[in-house]
């Protein structure tokens, strides 16, 4: 009995703070309708979309440390073939997709370890 009696003035308590303070309201987020891109700018979006030249890591603005971690990375997953990294692209902050070939210090490193192997 004694538990619901402090219930029950716990929650008056509570309802009459509630009402005593102003609570600030929250406005409701703005609607907007969604509208359709123009022809024009769809096809800005698919030029974007469109895989441009390939590059190496470094080129596209990667620190050289981490990008020969991604490019170890790549060649121990078997994503390079010859000088080509093969099922990755990158996309630039811009939007635009560059497919992505290993840079000539991998390259260089892996001629230089299939020489010591002969």
């Amino acid at each position: 009995m004694f538990d619901t009696m402090t219930l029950v003035l716990g929650l008056r308590t509570l309802a009459q703070a509630a009402r005593a303070q102003e609570l600030p309201r929250v406005p409701e987020p703005e609607f907007r309708p969604f509208v359709f891109p123009k022809r024009e700018e769809a096809a800005e979006a698919a030029a974007a979309n469109s895989t441009q030249s390939t590059r190496t890591l470094e080129e596209l603005g990667i620190p050289r440390p981490f990008a020969a971690e991604l490019e170890a990375t790549f060649r121990a997953m078997g994503a390079v073939e010859g000088d080509q990294v093969v099922g990755f692209t990158f996309r630039t902050p811009d939007g635009v997709l560059h497919s992505l070939r290993a840079s000539g210090a991998a390259a260089r490193a892996r001629a230089r370890d299939a020489g010591r192997a002969a």
